[in-house]
């Protein structure tokens, strides 16, 4: 659009400007045939004077000296109808290099602001696939087209990681607080067995003490397994789940492995979210 602008002004400007050049050629061809009139008429004069000897009336002496004047000021008219069809025409000639600049410039501009609309709607398309993929993965639903195509659009590569998981997605956080009661109650089961004494009396004491499987619902201090498993469930109840892993892994060995299964589930969730972030920062890169 803006270039067939351009096209239509320097066509009215190179049309405006042969008119003008056109009537003042034609009113200098006027002015000059005029001249010429007023330069035979004063021959003319000058030859009858001389026939006459040199006496002319004073009609003829003031008709000459009009003529005189008339043929100075047609010159002046001439020579200034030159000066002002050069004048206009250069004057043209600014105006129609102001509007090539302009209107170029106003392309630039458009153009430039093309190129930043489409990337912003690409940045846009890449915010919001990347939200229904982090919304995936904390429902727990599998998320491998969503990466797929957020990988393809953005060219980045995707952490191991989050390709690992894709197939199946990631338990959510809410999944892994309600499954943690009963994990716990068999690794605290589990713990109470390893940890008993020796002696006999002891050995029955764990026994009955983990059939009965009470466990502590309020977080306490402690280094029992008891006390670690009260304190792995209000790190989950505050949505601190590195925190729980890590207490977790303060169970004896026993406890842990009854835990594995938990603690597998939950260290892929980990390693997920982990992995979000190293693509979340890619995606900001290349943005």
């Amino acid at each position: 659009v803006l270039e067939q602008d351009l096209a239509d002004l320097k066509t009215a400007v190179s049309d405006q400007a042969t008119q003008v050049s056109r009537r003042l050629t034609e009113t200098e061809a006027n002015l000059s045939t005029t001249l010429q009139e007023l330069e035979t008429a004063r021959g003319r004069l000058a030859e009858t004077l001389s026939q006459s000897g040199g006496e002319i009336s004073v009609a003829t002496a003031e008709l000459i000296a009009r003529y005189g004047d008339e043929i100075a000021e047609l010159k002046s008219l001439i020579a200034q109808q030159v000066t002002d069809n050069a004048e206009l025409t250069q004057r043209l000639d600014v105006v129609a290099a102001q509007a090539t600049a302009q209107l170029s410039s106003a392309k630039a501009k458009v153009e430039e602001l093309s190129e930043d609309i489409v990337a912003t709607a690409s940045n846009v398309d890449l915010t919001l696939a990347f939200e229904r993929l982090r919304t995936a993965i904390e429902a727990g639903k599998p998320y491998g087209d969503l990466l797929t195509v957020l990988a393809t659009d953005a060219a980045v590569e995707i952490p191991v990681a989050l390709k690992e998981a894709a197939a199946n997605g990631v338990d959510s956080l809410a999944t892994l607080q309600k499954s943690f009661p009963e994990a716990a109650r068999r690794a605290l089961k589990a713990s109470i067995q390893s940890e008993a004494g020796e002696g006999i009396g002891e050995k029955i004491a764990a026994y009955f003490k983990a059939q009965i499987g009470a466990r502590s619902l309020e977080e306490k201090e402690g280094d029992d397994p008891d006390a670690i498993l009260s304190r792995v469930e209000a790190a989950l109840g505050r949505s601190e789940l590195q925190a729980a892993v890590d207490l977790a892994r303060k169970l004896p060995e026993d406890g842990i492995a009854e835990l594995k299964d938990w603690l597998d589930i939950a260290e892929t969730r980990l390693k997920v979210k982990e992995a979000m972030q190293e693509f979340s920062d890619a995606l900001s890169g290349n943005e």
